[in-house]
């Protein structure tokens, strides 16, 4: 899930406009939902290369963050970020009606 800084400042704007439905809350807003093969694809577009990808289950990649970790190197944390936030597959970390977009009268954006 990405937001742009233009979709933040608007959800900012919005929440100010709401101070009754938004005090106390934690507000979840999206631009859009992209996956690690978007990203790929657009950074191979951006750059005319082709890039060599190695794929690893979320299994393995927890392995390693533990690892990682037990041994008190903390880089083990960003293997374990990526697993909470890619391994249900669809590459993204919160279900759409968990979002404020809607409330806040965002504009749906894509990459």
């Amino acid at each position: 899930m990405t937001t742009t800084r233009a979709q933040i400042g608007r959800a900012i704007a919005s929440i100010l406009q709401r101070p009754a439905e938004t005090m106390n809350k934690y507000l979840l807003i999206k631009s859009w939902i992209t996956t690690q093969n978007n990203v790929l694809e657009a950074c191979q577009a951006a750059t005319g290369l082709k890039w060599q990808v190695h794929h690893i289950t979320s299994q393995k990649r927890h392995k390693e963050g533990l690892e990682l970790l037990e041994t008190g190197n903390f880089r083990g944390i960003g293997n374990m970020w990526n697993v909470w936030c890619h391994s249900d597959g669809k590459g993204h970390i919160f279900a759409e009606g968990d979002l404020a977009n809607e409330m806040l009268g965002l504009p749906q954006e894509d990459m």
